[in-house]
């Protein structure tokens, strides 16, 4: 289902992200300031990936996009079933599309909001193995005298 992968997959992003962007040289140090605005870009570059990956979820769910791998099915069929109707067959019967029923559409917006605190969590993880693995303590900067 391609609701129940997409939170793995956020937290998995937002933390690779986070040490891609924050990556250094041995050689260089980087100093708080440039730590400040790696950050900024970091948080941009997470906000652009959300709204990229909700706009082509959405398309998908109401059936604008099709089905990415077989052009049988529906995107909405993806949504739901996505990879496990592979292995187990179809979990949530689209025949009639789910976007007609306003329950449905309700817990799509809730598995789909999940996925933001899930990027976080990553960012966030990802924020502490960078803190944890610099030998020079730029996330705390020493008081100015």
């Amino acid at each position: 289902m391609s609701f129940i992968v997409d939170p793995p997959t956020m937290l998995g992003v937002g933390m690779v992200s986070s040490l891609v962007f924050l990556a250094k040289r041995k050689t260089k140090k980087l100093t708080y300031d440039r730590f400040r605005f790696r950050v900024l870009l970091l948080d941009l570059w997470l906000l652009l990936f959300l709204a990229a990956f909700w706009s082509a979820e959405a398309l998908s769910y109401f059936d604008v996009m099709g089905h990415p791998f077989d052009a049988a099915k529906t995107g909405n069929d993806f949504m739901w079933n996505g990879y496990i109707d592979w292995l187990i067959g179809p979990i949530v019967d689209t025949s009639v599309p789910t976007y007609r029923s306003i329950p449905m559409n309700i817990l799509a917006a809730v598995l789909m909001m999940v996925q933001l605190p899930c990027l976080l969590l990553g960012r966030r993880l990802g924020l502490m193995t960078v803190h944890f693995n610099d030998l020079d303590n730029w996330s705390r900067p020493k008081a100015k005298t």
